[in-house]
C-alpha cells in the first residue's frame, strides 16, 4: 500500500480555504487541469479524502492524505505523480484566494 501525504501552510482564513476544499463535487474549482472529471456516488470502495485544518487568524493547514495500489506504475512514479497534483492544487487554492 502506497501512502502519499501533503501538508502546506496557507496564507487566508480556514473558512475561505474550507469553502473551495469542503465541496467534495467541486474539485473542478480548484484542482486545475490534472482533474479530468469529477461525479461523487456515495462513498466509493475504500475512498478516503482527509483536510485537515489548523486555524488560525488569516491562515490555516491543509493536510491531504492517500492511500493507494498504483496500477500501470511503480509506487514511487505514482506517489510522484500524486505528491506533484496535491501541491499544485494547494498552489492553484493560494492563487484563487490571493494567498
Amino acid at each position: 500500500m502506497s501512502e502519499v501525504k501533503i501538508s502546506e501552510k496557507v496564507a487566508a482564513p480556514a473558512d475561505e480555504v474550507w469553502e473551495l476544499l469542503g465541496d467534495f463535487g467541486g474539485l473542478a474549482r480548484w484542482c486545475g487541469p490534472v482533474l479530468q472529471s469529477c461525479t461523487v456516488e456515495g462513498s466509493g470502495v475504500g475512498a478516503v479524502r482527509t483536510i485537515g485544518l489548523e486555524t488560525g487568524p488569516s491562515e490555516c493547514r491543509i493536510d491531504w492524505e492517500a492511500r493507494f495500489e498504483p496500477d500501470g506504475v511503480s509506487e514511487e512514479q505514482a506517489r510522484r505523480m500524486l505528491e506533484s497534483s496535491y501541491s499544485g492544487s494547494i498552489a492553484r487554492v493560494r492563487r484563487l484566494l490571493g494567498a
